[in-house]
Formats: structure tokens, C-alpha cells, sequence
């Protein structure tokens, strides 16, 4: 996905984060960092597309797990 975001492929890197973000609450749970890490992805590809509602949104569930 992050590669995806820096070719400026944005639609597709939040793809490809959304299939790891199903991935990784599958296996490492919704509380685990790495689920946070795909939030954090996931949250700043929609900044760089101005999208700040679905930036915030996933930003917040990043920092909500690494708060807990």
C-alpha cells in the first residue's frame, strides 16, 4: 500500500491497506500495534487526498489502540 501511495496511486495504496488492516485484526487482533500501523497508513493516504474525514477517522482508531 505504501508503495502504491508514494507512486501516487493513492485509491489503490488505501486498497492494498485496507486487505493488510483485514489481515492483520484476523490474526494479531484489533489491539495489536500492527493493526495500528495500518490505521496510521491508511489515515495519511486519505490526507494526501484531502480526504480529512476519513484521515481523522483512521488516525483516531490508530491512536485509540495504542492508547489501550
Amino acid at each position: 500500500g505504501c508503495t502504491y501511495v508514494k507512486l501516487g496511486e493513492i485509491e489503490k495504496g488505501i486498497e492494498y491497506h485496507n486487505k493488510a488492516l483485514k489481515i492483520f485484526k484476523r490474526v494479531c487482533g484489533y489491539h495489536s500495534p500492527d493493526t495500528a500501523t495500518c490505521y496510521d497508513n491508511i489515515g495519511m493516504a486519505y490526507v494526501y487526498l484531502n480526504d480529512m474525514e476519513g484521515g481523522l477517522k483512521n488516525l483516531k482508531a490508530a491512536l485509540d489502540i495504542r492508547l489501550k
